[in-house]
This record gives structure tokens, C-alpha cells and sequence, in this order.
């Protein structure tokens, strides 16, 4: 059986891998009798059931629309009326990413195979992009597909040139990738060469892998188009959410404050930090130039795009470092291989123990050591916001199931102010246009700012209206008065965190 093993560990350990990713996100995201679908997932659940309808988007939402999720995950929306097919795939998708990245890692060594494997199964940020359905896992998946198609044995370009373009459809900073990549192709093949080894052979039409991709906008283009009447919708959609945050009072950073913010953010991170940083120089070493690419496209090539972002006054969350973070740690995988590969031989030797074992032994003293410092997947942030986010949807669907024969309550205007989270499912779930439903605030429960009227529905839940703590005056189980109007309780369960009213003419 050991023999088996060694012989083919090459084929078996992607799908041991890829099972060890489905597993982490099982056991973290439960999406069983519901799941945490983002309020980006829903939007494009939204946009999907506009487009299939001929209609307009009758209000604009802080979603940047992706074609292929609209698609996918709209089409799985529509097809099964369900919410939870879009997280159970999204969950497949980042194990096969996951699968994948251990498949092209463990071309240096097993070891180094198995770590990169787990750090797509394992990034925090990354499993919770999974978790939420959002887009990243199915960007990483087809980045990593079109680096197999790329430097497999039978180079395929334009197969490879066409994933990129459906990888651009779902996030698209795949083109920053795109962009860097090209860049550093036309160094390789008109500039100086000037680092170590030969200057590499670039597979024969290798430049359709880099222009196909870039067709992905006029498609962009066109979706929009459909769905808003604005080609350029996608392109505003920063800019607004930005002025948002700003007349919220958040801060958004300026390009040197967001440099700061990542010298920050990987000096904690110093362990991986410095394990990439080996991982570079073994990379380089062995002359691995195609990879060395990509990690610097994805890693401080998208880096750099978050700072011009910054320079433009746009706001941009932390998820939207995610890549960087995986080009870190996916490097530090390619440095703690190489570290393994030299120090495993002279253990074995050592210890008279076989180097399989020894390198083993390495690598399930690191996973105890990420379990005992509740970092990746043991990471309690990482779960309590799932978690809450889960029972934010959980809660949803039994509100909504509630609120169902009473959707024509007012025809005209707003008649359910509900958490700003789940506001485009509740939308969705009611079949309720988008401007029918309003995001709860304070300022709704400010006698001199409310526009509360007599016949609207509220529905206020502790786990998604924000900021926690300010929003006491719904929280009981009798009549709320504010202004002229009223709120009777309809449901209240304090234990889930739901109170919801209906608002009558004051007495």
C-alpha cells in the first residue's frame, strides 16, 4: 500500500486535498438549512431575474455585476428556488481550486504540493468569499486552470486565453493579472535579460493567452447595458459606493495610507512573509520564471491596483486584498517545500526514519501549530462571521415567510425597511421590486429624520444592522412609538435576534 502510495501520491494527493477543502468548508459554513449568501450574491440573483424579465434595474445596488455569476448562480437561483446550490457549489469550486494548486505545486516536491493545496483550502478570507458564494474562488479557479493549460506538456494558449476571459467575468482584476503577465512576457522575449539561467523558450502563440481575456469587456458592455441601460454601470459602481462610505462618516484610505496598510497587514503576517520570501528566492533559483510571474501579477500586481484605487479616491474593502494575501502564502508553501526538501534528508539520516516520514512529521506539526494559534480555518473571526451571517439569511427566510401574504400591502412606495444586508434577497424572495425595499438605518428611528409611514413593515435584526448597539428602541416586546406612527409587534424573538413591526397611525 506505501508503495501505491508513493507511486502515485502525484494523482492522489489533489483529490485528498481537494476533500480536505470541502470538509474545512462543510464544517465552517454548515450551508445545510441555509447559507450566509452576501449581499453581492444576492444582487446578482437580482440582476439575473431583471434580465430574464427584459427589465431595467430599477435602482442602482454596490454591486459591481460579474456576467458569469449573474449567469451561473442566477440561473442556479431560478432553476431550484433555492439560495443554498449557489454556496454548495462555490464550495466545490474552491475545493477544485484547491485540488489544483496542490496538483501544479507538487511539481517542486509533495510537500510543497500539499502545503499550497491547503493554503487555497485554508485562507480565511478566501473561505469566507466561499462561504458568501462570492467570486474569488471561481477567479483563483480559473487562474490556476489557465496556468495548467500554459505550462502543462501541450502548452494550449487560447484554451487558456479563454478561461482567463471567464475568470475576467468574475472578478475583474483579472485583467490586472492579464496585464502584468503581458508586461512581463514582452520583457522575456524584446528586453535585456539580465537574471540568472537562459532566458526562457516562450510557448509558440503564448500572446493569444493575453489578448483573448481582454474580450471579456465588451461583454461587460453588454450586460450592463441590458441590465441598466448604462454600458458603463460597472465602471460607476465603485465611485458611488465610495461616496457612500464617505457620507457615512467611514475613512477611505489615500495611496500612501493603503501602502501602510499593507506593510501592516503582512509584518503580522511576518511568519509568512518571510516564508515567501525564501520561497522567491528558491523559485528564482530554479529558474521557474512563469510561476514567479504570475504569484508577482496576482500578489503586488494587484497590490498596486488597490493603491491606484486608492489614488482615485476609491474605497476598497479587505476582502478585495484576498489575492495578495494568496500569492503570499502560496509562495511561503513554495518556501516551506524548499526548506523540507533540505532539511528532510539530513533528519532521516539522522534519525534513521524514512524522508517521507520526516517531511510528514513537518507538515503535521505545522497544521497543530495553525490549530493551536487559531489561525486559517481555526481562525474565530472567520467563524463567527460566517456564522452570523448565516443565521442573518436563516432569519431572512423566516421573516420573509412571514411577510409572504402581505406583499401587496403598499403597491406604491416603500413598504419593508429590513437589515441593509439581506435587503436584495428579500426583494428576490418577495418578487418585490428593489425600490419597494428599503435598508433599516438610525435615521429611520430618529423622530426628526424618520420617513416612516403607517402601513410599512420593519424588520430589524441584531445580527446584520450595524452599528450593533444603537438600535435598543426596536428591541422590546411592546409597541415602539416614534413620530406619528406606531410600531406593533408582528414577530419578536429575542433569543435569533428578530424584532419585526408594523407601523400604524399613531394614536
Amino acid at each position: 500500500m506505501r508503495d501505491l502510495f508513493v507511486r502515485d501520491r502525484g494523482r492522489i494527493l489533489p483529490w485528498l486535498v481537494a476533500a480536505a477543502s470541502l470538509g474545512i468548508g462543510l464544517v465552517i459554513v454548515r450551508p445545510f438549512s441555509d447559507v450566509p449568501v452576501s449581499f453581492d450574491t444576492q444582487s446578482t440573483v437580482a440582476y439575473f431575474d431583471r434580465l430574464v424579465r427584459g427589465q431595467h434595474l430599477e435602482q442602482a445596488l454596490s454591486t459591481t455585476p460579474k456576467p458569469l455569476l449573474t449567469l451561473v448562480e442566477g440561473g442556479l437561483h431560478a432553476l431550484t428556488g433555492d439560495w443554498r446550490p449557489i454556496v454548495w457549489l462555490t464550495l466545490v469550486i474552491q475545493a477544485a481550486a484547491a485540488g489544483l494548486a496542490a496538483s501544479l505545486a507538487g511539481r517542486a516536491g509533495w510537500a510543497t504540493g500539499v502545503a499550497a493545496g491547503l493554503v487555497v483550502a485554508g485562507t480565511p478570507l478566501l473561505i469566507e468569499d466561499a462561504a458568501f458564494g462570492n467570486a474569488v474562488p471561481w477567479a483563483l479557479l480559473g487562474w490556476l486552470v489557465a496556468a495548467a493549460l500554459l505550462f502543462g506538456p501541450r502548452p494550449r494558449p487560447a484554451v487558456a486565453g479563454l478561461v482567463l476571459a471567464l475568470a475576467a467575468l468574475c472578478r475583474l482584476e483579472t485583467l490586472v493579472v492579464v496585464g502584468v503577465v503581458g508586461l512581463a512576457l514582452a520583457w522575456v522575449r524584446f528586453g535585456p535579460w539580465l537574471l540568472p539561467g537562459p532566458r526562457p523558450a516562450l510557448p509558440s502563440r503564448i500572446w493569444i493567452a493575453v489578448a483573448l481575456p481582454f474580450a471579456a469587456l465588451p461583454v461587460m458592455l453588454l450586460h450592463d447595458w441590458l441590465l441598466t441601460g448604462d454600458a458603463f454601470f460597472w465602471v460607476k459602481v465603485s465611485r458611488a459606493y465610495s461616496d457612500a462610505i464617505r457620507d457615512r462618516g467611514a475613512t477611505v484610505l489615500g495611496p500612501i495610507e493603503r501602502v501602510a496598510w499593507f506593510a501592516r497587514r503582512y509584518i503580522q503576517l511576518w511568519p509568512a512573509t518571510v516564508l515567501a520570501l525564501v520561497g522567491f528566492v528558491g523559485l528564482v533559483r530554479a529558474n521557474r520564471w512563469g510561476l514567479l510571474a504570475g504569484l508577482i501579477a496576482v500578489g503586488p500586481g494587484i497590490a498596486a491596483f488597490i493603491v491606484l484605487l486608492a489614488a482615485r479616491g476609491l474605497y476598497a474593502p479587505e476582502r478585495y486584498a484576498l489575492p495578495v494575501d494568496l500569492a503570499l502564502f502560496l509562495s511561503a508553501a513554495f518556501g516551506f517545500g524548499w526548506l523540507i526538501d533540505i532539511a528532510v534528508p539530513r533528519a532521516a539520516a539522522r534519525f534513521g526514519v524514512s524522508s517521507m516520514t520526516v517531511a510528514a512529521a513537518a507538515l503535521g506539526f505545522t497544521i497543530a501549530g495553525i490549530a493551536l494559534l487559531r489561525l486559517g480555518p481555526f481562525d474565530p473571526r472567520l467563524n463567527a462571521v460566517v456564522t452570523d451571517l448565516r443565521t442573518l439569511n436563516e432569519n431572512e427566510a423566516r421573516v420573509a415567510q412571514k411577510l409572504g401574504l402581505s406583499a401587496d400591502v403598499l403597491p406604491g412606495g416603500v413598504g419593508w425597511v429590513v437589515p441593509t444586508a439581506v435587503r436584495p434577497r428579500f426583494a428576490v424572495d418577495l418578487g418585490l421590486p428593489l425600490t419597494s425595499v428599503a435598508g433599516l438605518s438610525t435615521g429611520w428611528l430618529d423622530p426628526r429624520t424618520t420617513p416612516l409611514e403607517a402601513g410599512q413593515f420593519v424588520y430589524h435584526d441584531t445580527q446584520g444592522d450595524l452599528p450593533r448597539g444603537l438600535y435598543a428602541a426596536v428591541e422590546t416586546n411592546g409597541p415602539v412609538h416614534i413620530r406619528d406612527v406606531t410600531l406593533e409587534p408582528v414577530l419578536i424573538d429575542p433569543g435569533r435576534g428578530i424584532w419585526l413591526y408594523l407601523a400604524t397611525p399613531a394614536p
